[in-house]
């Protein structure tokens, strides 16, 4: 990832971050991206920012047992949710959260 201007969208819509969270995995990110979830270590390049050694050395420790999965979709849910939007001919984005019917 590259620090550019809105790039921390990419906390929200990586596919990796959201595969490492449904496997319970921490995920070593630059800092503008590591705020989205708990399991993703943040790493900077300022003299008070933890480096990148430093991020995966606490990650490798990480508890993976506190990583929530529940907002992660498994590939079945994602097509269950897919072939839904389809059949009833919605156009809402496909998230972790319920879809509300409209």
């Amino acid at each position: 990832y590259t620090p550019s201007p809105g790039a921390g969208y990419l906390a929200q819509s990586s596919l990796k971050i959201v595969q490492y969270t449904y496997c319970q995995l921490p995920v070593v990110a630059p800092n503008f991206v590591a705020h989205a979830r708990p399991n993703v270590i943040a790493y900077g390049t300022g003299p008070a920012e933890r480096t990148p050694v430093k991020a995966f050395a606490h990650a490798i420790k990480f508890d993976r047992r506190t990583i929530d999965k529940a907002g992660a979709l498994s590939w079945t849910e994602v097509i269950d949710k897919m072939m839904s939007l389809a059949s009833n001919k919605r156009t809402q984005p496909v998230t972790g959260r319920k879809i509300s019917a409209q």
